[in-house]
């Protein structure tokens, strides 16, 4: 992924980078504005790997990731490759949007339950949208009120997914850990996942593909919480990370990460998470009024 100053600049020109206070760990992200109208969560990516709905040079690649969260090397492209699209959509819509493709030796997608998700072939989103950082697991109730981590498994068993999410946890493709009472948040209107399966498990590809909201504040409701806001020049916390097994079940090999090796405390400690700007996409009309973005343009000279 390969964006220039002016991006970044521009985020802190318009946003102000609201809520920055903590140092980030591994490479900054850029996400650029996506029209949710041209968006079908289908697990199949056709509309991101288009150059008119997608700028490509903002698709990230393991030549882009912090590293092997959990140490050494990151496995080799016989081993596993994944790219990463990652978009947001402004109010009303007002979601992040992604979509990730991975090729790998081997699948393996059949932990007994959510809790052990990690054991398997999974991809794992952890968010701090008001970039207040800090631990956001132990001596919480919920488990989730500052930052969320989620999980999207690839499985196809089983199926359909309940309406309610994830409030049995064992029957979802997605799902928060998290205590039972934040896990209204994974419910289709705040978040909603689509795979495509292979139908092999050695040397396939397979990929997930998903919008969720954002959350300022995680309560036991959504009246008790606070929804995030996205706007050009939101600076957030955030990490992507896949979980990688091979051959023998339940173990799991390598996690590729965008924080890498530096981020291991991300699943307890925001303060462990990339910092990932809100920027404008080439593709769609300008995301702010034109007077200030020629504040902002004037600023570069």
């Amino acid at each position: 992924m390969k964006v220039g100053w002016i991006a970044l600049m521009a985020c802190v020109l318009v946003g102000g980078l609201a809520g920055m206070v903590y140092s980030h760990v591994g490479p900054d992200i850029y996400i650029p504005q996506v029209d949710p109208a041209r968006i079908t969560i289908d697990g199949l990516g056709t509309e991101w790997e288009d150059p008119t709905f997608y700028p490509q040079e903002y698709m990230i690649t393991p030549d882009d990731l912090g590293g092997n969260v959990t140490g050494g090397d990151l496995p080799p492209a016989d081993d596993w490759y994944g790219i990463l699209y990652l978009g947001w959509s402004a109010p009303p819509d007002n979601m992040l949007y992604g979509y990730s493709r991975v090729t790998d030796d081997i699948l393996n997608d059949e932990a007994a339950r959510n809790g052990d998700a990690w054991r398997d072939d999974t991809i794992e989103i952890i968010v701090d949208a008001d970039h207040s950082g800090g631990n956001y697991r132990e001596g919480w109730a919920l488990h989730a009120e500052t930052a969320q981590q989620f999980c999207i498994r690839m499985t196809q068993v089983p199926l359909p997914i309940p309406i309610e999410g994830a409030q049995d946890e064992d029957k979802t493709q997605w799902h928060i850990w998290a205590r039972p009472e934040a896990k209204w948040v994974t419910k289709p209107e705040y978040m909603y996942a689509a795979l495509d399966h292979p139908e092999t498990r050695e040397n396939c590809t397979y990929a997930w593909e998903w919008k969720m909201a954002l959350w300022d504040e995680v309560g036991a409701s959504p009246e008790e919480s606070k929804r995030h806001i996205n706007k050009l020049g939101d600076c957030i916390g955030l990490v992507i990370q896949w979980d990688d097994s091979d051959a023998e079940l339940d173990k799991r090999d390598d996690q590729p990460g965008t924080q890498g090796p530096e981020g291991n405390e991300s699943w307890t400690t925001a303060d462990h998470l990339n910092d990932a700007y809100f920027v404008e996409n080439p593709l769609l009309p300008p995301a702010v009024e034109a007077s200030s973005w020629g504040v902002v343009k004037a600023s570069f000279k």
